[in-house]
């Protein structure tokens, strides 16, 4: 009996006699499928109508039957002479064995990393988790050879977005690249993407003149392309101009005139990125 296709098999069950009650039983072994031992308590009979041809109207689960205990026979691959049980069948119909299929531990929606001041901001997000234990931050010098930062602790289970946050405040000089390690419950981990972060605290902006009695310069080292957003505040963070520069080069000058709308004191120039934050004083007479 039954219909076979590489390693699929579909066992149809036809009574000799008409069936008036009482209820039935069925083991389906598991010698020759491509299940392992991996697979234990992980599978069962499934069940479907005679006349279905539709893999998906296959049914897993059904109030009015059994299936064994963890780890009993029934439920194990008991190196290949193992079997899948369920008791408790009024129906007869076709049959087969069923693998559940385990969600993905973790669903990273996205892992970014920046500078900030003078350490680097790490943020992730999770739409799901299952079973996931904890997680580290990683940083490398090359990109290749990482250490642990810091240990964060996941939610566990979940079915909602997580958002994550924590912060590197010994980064390297230069560019650094960081990555986040995802750890299980069974000690099974993943990586996430890498992300650069350029932290080298003597480039990235030049302010000059500087003291000024007015107009000064802005000068941006950063790779072509990149978008930088130029900001001049007080140091109550007040801001008094604002111009998002487009690299059209690796090196960029901007033109600042305050015009008199600018008092004499002490100001912060800024320039940010994606990936990096970089500030100089500047000095207005």
């Amino acid at each position: 009996m039954g219909e076979a296709g590489g390693q699929t098999v579909i066992c149809t069950i036809t009574p000799d006699a008409a069936v008036t009650g009482g209820s039935y039983g069925v083991q389906l072994c598991v010698e020759n499928t491509n299940l392992t031992a991996a697979d234990d308590n992980m599978f069962c009979p499934v069940k479907r109508d005679n006349a279905s041809a539709t893999y998906a109207d296959f049914l897993t689960y059904d109030a009015t039957t059994l299936i064994p205990a963890e780890s009993a026979a029934g439920r194990i691959y008991s190196a290949g002479s193992g079997y899948a049980q369920r008791t408790g069948y009024t129906i007869f119909s076709k049959f087969g064995i069923g693998k559940a299929v385990m969600p993905l531990p973790v669903e990273l929606l996205y892992f970014d990393a920046n500078r900030n001041g003078n350490s680097v901001e790490v943020t992730w997000s999770t739409a799901s988790e299952f079973n996931s234990d904890y997680f580290v931050i990683q940083r490398s010098k090359d990109g290749i050879t990482f250490e642990d930062v810091v240990l964060v602790d996941a939610a566990g289970n979940s079915s909602v977005i997580k958002n994550y946050f924590s912060e590197d405040y010994d980064p390297y000089s230069g560019v650094s690249y960081y990555r986040l390690r995802q750890v299980d419950n069974d000690g099974k981990f993943a990586f996430s993407n890498i992300v650069a972060v350029n932290f080298d605290p003597e480039g990235g902006i030049t302010v000059y003149p500087n003291p000024t009695f007015g107009p000064f310069n802005v000068k941006l080292d950063a790779k072509a392309g990149d978008e930088i957003l130029v900001v001049v505040r007080d140091i109550t963070g007040r801001e008094f101009y604002s111009k998002l520069v487009i690299m059209s080069n690796d090196s960029e000058v901007i033109a600042i005139d305050p015009a008199g709308k600018i008092a004499a004191g002490i100001y912060v120039a800024v320039a940010a990125s994606n990936n990096a934050i970089y500030e100089k004083k500047v000095v207005i007479k």
